[in-house]
C-alpha cells in the first residue's frame, strides 16, 4: 500500500493533468484518461491485479466506479467528487473512502438527469449485483 506523500502526489496528478483517476500501487503511478467507468471495467476485466491492494485517485465516483473498485479489491480511495450511495457501498466493504464534495447521487454530463449508471446501479444491493449490470450495459466487453 502506498503512503500518505503518495497518495497527495496521486490526487495532485489527477487535478493537474486531467486524469479521470490515478492509480497507486507499489512504486507505481498510473494514470487514466478516459471517461466514466471505461478504465476501472478494462482493468476488472483485463488487469485485475492492478487495483488489488491498490490507493486510486479518482474525479467523480458513483456507485459504478465503487463496485468495479471493490470488485477490483483496491484498498484506499481518494473522490475528489463522491455519491452517497457511492460512500454507503465502500462502507458495506470496508473499503476506506475520502472525498472533497459528497452528492446525493452523480449526473449525466449533461447535467440534466442522473449519471446512467448510477441510475441502474441505484436499486442493486451489492458490487457484484452492479458489475453485472454494468457489464450488461457495455455488452459484456470491455470499452
Amino acid at each position: 500500500m502506498t503512503g500518505n506523500l503518495d497518495e497527495k502526489q496521486a490526487v495532485d496528478l489527477l487535478v493537474e493533468k486531467g486524469c479521470s483517476c490515478v492509480i497507486c500501487k507499489g512504486d507505481s503511478m498510473s494514470p487514466f484518461f478516459k471517461r466514466g467507468v471505461a478504465d476501472l471495467l478494462y482493468l476488472v476485466e483485463n488487469e485485475p491485479l492492478m487495483l488489488e491492494g491498490a490507493f486510486v485517485a479518482d474525479k467523480v465516483v458513483g456507485k459504478a466506479a465503487a463496485a468495479l473498485m471493490i470488485t477490483g479489491r483496491v484498498a484506499k480511495v481518494h473522490a475528489l467528487t463522491a455519491s452517497r450511495p457511492a460512500v454507503e457501498l465502500f462502507n458495506a466493504y470496508n473499503v476506506n473512502i475520502s472525498f472533497g464534495v459528497l452528492t446525493d447521487h452523480i449526473i449525466n454530463r449533461k447535467g440534466t438527469d442522473w449519471c446512467p449508471l448510477e441510475k441502474l446501479c441505484s436499486d442493486a444491493t451489492d458490487a457484484v449485483g452492479c458489475v453485472s449490470l454494468i457489464k450488461g450495459f457495455f455488452g459484456n466487453s470491455s470499452v
